[in-house]
């Protein structure tokens, strides 16, 4: 009682008793949140409470404070109950500090915040301006010192348990006065606290907006000298300097004030997509052609700039060189010419090997956007490196060059047989593309004149000159020189050609090889051709056991090749006169007799006549025809009618027969055991090619 009668303005409660009083609050409130519930202890005495004295009963000022005046503004603090006087008296004092606070308007909802700075005792947090130890315990001290205390008055309460006293309960109410003096020092400090942190913003805005714009600036003069690089990592340094000139000022407070001249985002994209599209990865040589053990071959690659006018090379971007999924090298920088290279080892085995380059994306400085790691994800050169003993145009040139070896001077006027396969009289799609180019080198050497050869059909043929001879075509044509050869296999990769130069009196001009590897996709040979072989094979030796002389041959020559829709023209000879059959063997495997037929059954020759099957006169023709490959023509020849054959009857006169080639041959040839010395016998062989048009 005493104490409540003392002269209020002698009663001042110190920041620290403040202080003390959060802190205690502060504890008492974690503790009565965290701690866990215990049961009340039972008691058989009830425990209440008694208000013993009440100061505040009749204080008007309680539930109506004084208006503000010209010189104060009032306050009225309310406690909870405490256990001590000194406490709810601080915790009102607390009360009317939080008011007035609230009062100015700052940031600050409680006077926790200041105390929790000050002091660090717990408390709300609601201003996140208001920061740093100094600056926060000056307003404590000046918002609690000008708090002027008017009137306390107090409620004091016993705790009974029954008739006997177990404590006290004191509430304190407080009438507080602060000059309004201190509320306009509140405002200016606010304000002034406002413009410093405007101004703190714009700073940092203005700072990051100029760096921007220096990077964007950067960027375009990297570009304009093709440091693409450089000037992606420019842009996004650029990017990240508008992204914090944004993060400094959230809420655009200070967008009414000038600010420095930088490029937008959407710009700096726009600029970014212009250097990724105009970047170009190209090789400058991608297609070899080495010969096994040759120098190794460069593989180049060149990376260019257009986007800002005219290329320029990029220098500094990381290619890596790829051998399918493998490292052919050591990683490569472009240098100031925008080049990087690879120089391969001697590679001695044949065949096609395929390198790539790229750009290596995990190698690019970190500064590079993702966007523009993308573009250059695109960025590939193919690279096709062909080990083998040259093209066929090229080795066709060097064989021509062989032959002009061998011609002493002048022009030579020459036809070009045809090129067999080894000893079986059998071409192919190798060859006859190697014949192709062969006549387009004698074309073009100055050595040489190729006429086309004319058809043998019908033509006599020279005193001394075999009927199915190269120079058979030579004297046909009316030229005096030929050229004619073979290929030949070269173990499993490789194929030999060799040509000879022949004049009609069957010497040899000049004559050479070469060797290549074999193309894929070229057959040396027909897919039946050993079928063919095998057949022939079967019927035993050709013409060893002929009892006169026979000559057969064809308008295109032994081994020529016929397109389907050509003509076939087959010529005979005999030294007597004498019954022939002919006997056409299909590149599917049917023995066909296509003479005689229906259109020409008079099957004798007379001796020493040339006869061309069919002939101008006759009312049927030889027309090459699918299915396609090695096919062979046999004449069968005796000075008595052949046998009359059975078999599938075509069409025409035309007799499919069915029995092995063997068989037939012995049928139309004299018995073994048995030799009829009135009746004589010969046979011919001819090997031909037919294929597909072109």
């Amino acid at each position: 009682m005493k104490q409540f009668n003392e002269p209020i303005e002698r009663r001042r409660v110190t920041k620290k008793a403040i202080a003390s009083v959060l802190f205690i609050l502060s504890a008492a409130f974690i503790t009565s949140c965290g701690a866990k519930p215990q049961k009340p202890r039972p008691t058989t005495d009830t425990v209440s409470e008694r208000l013993i004295i009440n100061e505040c009963k009749g204080k008007k000022w309680i539930n109506n404070p004084p208006q503000a005046d010209a010189k104060f503004l009032y306050f009225v603090g309310k406690s909870e109950k405490f256990a001590t006087e000194r406490g709810s008296r601080d915790a009102a004092m607390v009360d009317v500090t939080e008011q007035f606070v609230k009062y100015t308007g700052i940031e600050v909802s409680t006077l926790n915040e200041i105390m929790k700075v000050s002091y660090g005792l717990s408390s709300q947090v609601t201003d996140a301006t208001v920061s740093g130890k100094s600056r926060s315990k000056a307003q404590a001290n000046a918002f609690v010192s000008r708090i002027k205390a008017r009137e306390w008055c107090g409620e004091r309460y016993q705790r009974m348990s029954g008739n006997r006293v177990v404590g006290r309960i004191y509430l304190a109410t407080l009438l507080a006065a602060v000059p309004r003096s201190e509320l306009e020092n509140v405002k200016r400090w606010k304000a002034g606290r406002d413009k410093r942190r405007l101004n703190a913003i714009q700073e940092k805005r203005d700072a990051a907006l100029m760096e921007a714009q220096n990077y964007y600036n950067s960027a375009l003069l990297n570009e304009k000298f093709g440091r693409l690089i450089g000037a992606v990592a420019n842009l996004v340094s650029a990017e990240k300097s508008l992204r914090t000139a944004k993060a400094a000022d959230p809420r655009q407070e200070v967008i009414n004030r000038p600010k420095p001249k930088a490029p937008t985002l959407p710009a700096l994209k726009m600029a970014e997509t212009r250097m990724n599209t105009g970047i170009t990865l190209t090789g400058k040589k991608t297609h070899f052609k080495l010969e096994p053990g040759a120098p190794p071959a460069r593989l180049t690659v060149v990376a260019t700039y257009t986007g800002a006018g005219a290329p320029v090379p990029i220098a500094g971007i990381p290619i890596i060189f790829m051998s399918g999924n493998r490292r052919a090298g050591p990683l490569r920088n472009t240098n100031s010419k925008g080049e990087a290279s690879l120089t391969m080892g001697v590679i001695n085995q044949k065949g096609e090997f395929h390198f790539t380059a790229r750009v290596a994306r995990g190698n690019l400085p970190d500064n590079i956007s993702r966007s523009t790691r993308e573009a250059f994800a695109g960025l590939q050169v193919d690279f096709l490196v062909t080990v083998a003993e040259g093209t066929i145009e090229e080795k066709a040139a060097d064989l021509v060059a062989k032959l002009e070896s061998g011609v002493r001077s002048g022009k030579l006027t020459l036809v070009m047989e045809n090129f067999t396969f080894e000893n079986t009289g059998q071409a192919g799609p190798f060859i006859e593309h190697f014949r192709d180019a062969l006549s387009t080198a004698l074309t073009n050497s100055p050595r040489f004149d190729v006429k086309r050869p004319k058809s043998r059909k019908g033509q006599q043929v020279g005193a001394g000159v075999k009927s199915d001879s190269p120079v058979a075509l030579a004297q046909a044509t009316g030229v005096r020189t030929v050229l004619f050869g073979k290929y030949y296999r070269e173990g499993e990769r490789e194929v030999r050609v060799r040509a000879t130069l022949m004049d009609i009196s069957n010497t040899d001009l000049a004559s050479g090889s070469v060797k290549m590897a074999r193309p894929p996709g070229m057959p040396l040979t027909m897919d039946n051709s050993q079928k063919i072989a095998a057949a022939a094979n079967s019927m035993g030796p050709v013409g060893k056991n002929n009892d006169f002389k026979l000559d057969l041959w064809i308008d295109k020559g032994n081994g020529g090749v016929y397109r389907e829709g050509d003509k076939l023209y087959v010529n005979l000879k005999a030294d007597r006169d004498c019954y022939v059959k002919l006997v056409y063997l299909t590149a599917s495997g049917q023995k066909i007799v296509i003479f005689p037929n229906e259109f020409d059954k008079n099957t004798k020759i007379r001796g020493n006549r040339l006869y061309q099957i069919p002939n101008e006169t006759a009312g049927f023709d030889f027309v090459i025809e699918p299915p396609f490959g090695a096919e062979m023509l046999i004449v069968f020849a005796s000075t008595k009618p052949l046998p009359v054959d059975y078999g599938q009857n075509l069409g025409g006169g035309m007799v499919a027969l069915n029995e092995s080639l063997s068989v037939i041959a012995k049928m139309n040839r004299r018995g073994v055991t048995v030799k009829q010395r009135k009746v004589l016998f010969a046979e011919k062989r001819v090997n031909l090619t037919t294929m597909p048009r072109k």
